[in-house]
C-alpha cells in the first residue's frame, strides 16, 4: 500500500464518504476511558471508608462528603440534571414580593437578585 502524504497518492480523497463500518461506532465509549473508569470505581470500592474497604463505595464517598465537601459537591454537579422537567408542575406568576415572602416563609435566603427585579415571573 502507498504511503500518504504530498506526493504519494491515497485511495481516499477529500469529502469521500466513509466506508462502512469502518472506525468506531458512534456512542462507543474509547477503551481507555472505560477502563479507566473502572479502575477509579475498583479502587473506590478497595478503599471504602476507612481506607480498607469498609462499606465498599459508598463508604468511600461518605468519608469523601465528610472530608473534601467541595470535590464531593462538585461531584454531585456532575451527577444531578441540569434541567428540572416542570411540564406536570402547575405554573403560577408570583411577584416579586410573594416570591421573597415565599422563600422567607421556608427559612431560604432571598437571593439579592431577585430583589432588583421589576417584573413577575414563572416560578
Amino acid at each position: 500500500m502507498a504511503k500518504a502524504g504530498p506526493n504519494h497518492a491515497t485511495p481516499f480523497k477529500k469529502g469521500d464518504p466513509r466506508p462502512k463500518n469502518s472506525g468506531r461506532a458512534r456512542g462507543t465509549r474509547n477503551k481507555i476511558t472505560v477502563r479507566l473508569r473502572d479502575c477509579i470505581l475498583e479502587a473506590t470500592e478497595l478503599g471504602g471508608q476507612d481506607g480498607h474497604g469498609k462499606n465498599g463505595a459508598v463508604g468511600y464517598l461518605v468519608w469523601l462528603s465528610r472530608a473534601e465537601p467541595v470535590v464531593f459537591g462538585r461531584m454531585l454537579e456532575k451527577l444531578l440534571p441540569m434541567q428540572v422537567d416542570t411540564k406536570d408542575a402547575p405554573s403560577k406568576v408570583l411577584t416579586v414580593e410573594q416570591a421573597a415572602h415565599r422563600l422567607r416563609e421556608r427559612g431560604l435566603p432571598v437571593p439579592t437578585s431577585l430583589l432588583g427585579l421589576k417584573e413577575p415571573h414563572k416560578l
